[in-house]
């Protein structure tokens, strides 16, 4: 039984990730910000809730200190906006950017960098990135602190693949696809089931040799 966890799992993509690998007989430590708001995952056979803030670095260093065991594979999926999706020059400011980029490109290699003793080889990092972060991919515009950090998001991942690819520890960057999410709005065009079913395929298919990819929900390679 995979021990995996997972942060940003109160709602979207992360609830329904948990939701999705437990039912596939992972051991599910769910990590929400604030756990008491979060329905649906404390009665799921396989899941575990905890209280975890990404964005805090003191919560991050007793999380880590506080855990027993190891680790197979870490989802690390927390992620904001900032706020104004559609930011311009007039919309976007120092605090919005310090504060999607703590969260959505910090914290993953925080997190992952403390809990690397526990990620025993053959373990695996995912890291839910986007679209949004291929700079080969943006020809229009727009969301500009958000596609920075996770084109950010992005260099990490492969600082962390070179980093613990010699441990046999696979680190992949993940797009989880257009998802009816608060983030991604209701037109988009999958739901969080499908996004999390895709995820989950490309954890289970997962393989050393695909250390420092950048894939989306249907495994398939992106451009950088």
């Amino acid at each position: 039984m995979p021990r995996t966890v997972i942060t940003g799992a109160s709602r979207g993509i992360g609830h329904a990730l948990a939701i999705e690998l437990a039912g596939r007989g992972h051991d599910v430590l769910a990590l929400c910000r604030k756990p008491v708001e979060v329905t649906g995952l404390a009665d799921v056979d396989g899941v575990t809730v905890r209280g975890l803030d990404v964005a805090s670095p003191v919560a991050m260093h007793s999380f880590a200190t506080a855990l027993d065991g190891t680790i197979d594979i870490l989802v690390n999926n927390a992620g904001i906006a900032g706020g104004k999706l559609r930011d311009n020059l007039s919309e976007a400011d120092f605090r919005m950017a310090d504060d999607v980029f703590r969260v959505n490109a910090v914290a993953p290699l925080l997190l992952t960098r403390l809990l690397a003793d526990r990620l025993p080889p053959g373990a695996l990092v995912v890291n839910v990135t986007s679209i949004m972060g291929s700079n080969a991919a943006n020809t229009s515009g727009g969301m500009a602190i958000y596609r920075a950090s996770k084109a950010a998001l992005n260099s990490i991942s492969r600082t962390l693949a070179a980093e613990l690819g010699p441990k046999d520890v696979t680190v992949l960057a993940v797009h989880p696809g257009w998802v009816r999410t608060d983030m991604g709005g209701p037109s988009a065009n999958i739901d969080t089931e499908t996004s999390a079913r895709g995820i989950a395929q490309v954890i289970a298919d997962a393989d050393p040799a695909q250390n420092g990819t950048y894939l989306d929900w249907k495994g398939d390679s992106l451009p950088w």
